[in-house]
């Protein structure tokens, strides 16, 4: 007869396969950092890593071409990456049969998680410079879009799948519209 290890339960013996005091002096180090943490073993402060956020605000703050810009901590919110940024943007600030406007070409799965939140898509030009804000306006002004726009969503630095960059005058007057109308802009 052949001896059978049997692996179904998945317990190894633990006196041969865990290194019991590099575990206890490990978890002591980490517990002693946590202990004035508010969020020691969940997943951190809703708001985001408070020293992440104050130095992403300075990052911001120091760059030379959003001079007229001023970032503040209170001001950010951290997300899981673009997708769940999007989602949310959908699920807080419209309503299913409202219009977002999406550039001729872009990101799939944007367009993907705005259909799912049941707004109807309308496709907006784009040329060499990114997205057409003369021809925009026109369309706003003559009433092309069916219902008024609640939201925008494009890629001002190279975007997919164009990798077209927009102009800071055509993203000047991007918001110009947007204030002009009541849309809101999602920039990915």
């Amino acid at each position: 007869m052949r001896k059978v290890i049997d692996f179904r339960r998945g317990h190894p013996n633990p006196l041969k396969c865990l290194p019991y005091q590099i575990l206890s002096n490990s978890t002591k180090r980490v517990s002693d950092r946590l202990k004035d943490d508010k969020f020691p073993l969940g997943y951190g402060d809703p708001k985001g890593n408070s020293n992440f956020l104050t130095q992403l605000c300075n990052f911001i703050n120091r760059r030379k071409d959003h001079n007229d810009i001023s970032c503040r901590k209170d001001g950010l919110f951290v997300t899981n990456g673009v997708s769940h940024s999007i989602d949310l943007v959908c699920r807080v600030f419209t309503k299913p049969g409202d219009t977002c406007l999406i550039e001729d070409a872009t990101y799939f799965l944007a367009a993907d998680i705005l259909k799912d939140s049941r707004v109807k898509l309308e496709s907006i030009k784009t040329d060499e410079f990114g997205i057409d804000t003369g021809l925009l306006e026109q369309d706003l002004e003559s009433g092309r879009f069916k219902t008024k726009p609640t939201l925008l969503y494009t890629i001002p630095v190279n975007s997919n799948p164009s990798s077209v960059t927009l102009s800071r005058s055509r993203r000047l007057k991007l918001v110009e519209l947007s204030k002009k109308y009541k849309f809101m802009i999602l920039g990915n």
